[in-house]
């Protein structure tokens, strides 16, 4: 098993896991801040917040021209804009499965590559008490824009739709969002789980205008290539100006899962409204929901990805790199960021005494986050066979 395979076995425990933790809960009070922040553009609003994670919460930000509005949200909010998740959405060319006249379709380890690098979007229910988490986008890319939150007055009084083109007449705040993801994780760790609030129906206008938007609905799929079992990331792009793109969408994901004899099937919602294609957990209650073996489904499913993906060769691989780092203070300092104190494992002796040490008192459920960390310290490592 590569490690190219094992590391995006961990981004797909990460998701996993957020998944589960995805829905609105309650909403928050709202944080009053003294800064107003204007905007052009997506990429300069969360370049501001990424710079100074917890500098703007209740900053008044207005946008100085008009915006896209979309009913889908990116599956974690500014991970796009994370400077290694550029260089993760340029696939290679034998990640292509097809060329065709509108592009290329990717293979599912290809697909994997792109989202882990920010790409991708789901669409959520409102909560029980009609308030909606959506997104405005300068770019019209829905997995790179804002995630607003909709108070039910406003979505009812304004009749929001996809594609809606709107004017923010009143600043909006930057409050924290009502709901979470999974914080063990170096790549999502360090983005400020923030929304803007939309709670007046004066704080927007709907201009006559329409926009496509560009949504990334996805999935994970298990399936199998040859005699292994395996799991990966599927997405595709819709633009929502097209009559008949959810069409397109469904027919994708339906042949999808089964071309090159794959034998696929999704296991979570990418709609969790109107559903795109069949999935075995349909929702996050559905992933939480106890299984007869009296452990949640998400930990039996973490536990098949990790025995499939995450193999012995893999704790094997993870040592032969960690042995090359330059000295024990690197290994010190790598320990700490993904949550296992030095402490208790260094005990002296070569870098490759303690490296050992540390990969056996981290344990195999530290795995995961120990990958997702070595793929953005030595990015090469995810394009290694």
């Amino acid at each position: 098993m590569s490690l190219r395979r094992a590391l995006i076995g961990a981004s797909l425990i990460e998701t996993a896991e957020n998944y589960a933790r995805t829905a609105v809960r309650k909403v928050r009070e709202q944080q009053h801040g003294q800064g107003q922040i204007g905007f052009f553009a997506d990429r300069d609003f969360w370049h501001e917040v990424l710079d100074a994670p917890d500098a703007h919460w209740g900053s008044a930000v207005h946008f100085v021209d008009r915006v896209a509005f979309s009913e889908w949200v990116a599956r974690v909010p500014g991970l796009f804009w994370k400077p290694e998740s550029a260089r993760r959405r340029q696939f290679s060319s034998d990640a292509i499965e097809q060329r065709h006249r509108g592009g290329v379709t990717l293979q599912p380890f290809g697909k994997s590559q792109v989202v882990t690098g920010g790409v991708g979007t789901l669409k959520l229910p409102p909560d029980y008490g009609g308030h909606r988490l959506a997104t405005v986008t300068m770019s019209a890319n829905v997995s790179a824009g804002v995630p607003v939150l909709i108070a039910p007055d406003v979505w009812n009084h304004r009749h929001l739709t996809e594609g809606a083109v709107i004017r923010v007449t009143q600043p909006l705040a930057w409050v924290p969002m009502p709901m979470e993801w999974s914080a063990r994780f170096p790549s999502t760790r360090g983005i400020p789980a923030g929304c803007l609030a939309i709670r007046d129906p004066d704080a927007i206008e709907v201009t006559n205008e329409r926009a496509g938007t560009q949504i990334h609905p996805f999935t994970i799929m298990e399936y199998t290539d040859g005699a292994s079992g395996l799991f990966d990331f599927v997405f595709a792009t819709g633009n929502t100006a097209e009559p008949d793109y959810r069409r397109r969408l469904e027919g994708f994901f339906d042949s999808y899962k089964d071309l090159r004899g794959r034998q696929g099937r999704y296991l979570i919602a990418g709609d969790m409204a109107t559903p795109l294609w069949d999935a075995e957990y349909k929702s996050p209650e559905d992933l939480n929901r106890a299984h007869p073996a009296a452990q949640s489904h998400l930990a039996l499913l973490e536990r098949r990805i990790r025995d499939r993906l995450l193999g012995a060769n893999t704790t094997a691989e993870v040592l032969q790199v960690l042995c090359s780092m330059p000295d024990l203070d690197t290994l010190r300092k790598f320990s700490t960021e993904v949550g296992v104190a030095p402490s208790t494992w260094n005990a002296g002796g070569t870098l490759a005494d303690s490296a050992a040490n540390f990969i056996a008192k981290a344990g195999a459920d530290r795995l995961p986050e120990i990958l997702d960390k070595l793929a953005i310290q030595y990015p090469k490592l995810e394009s290694a066979s």
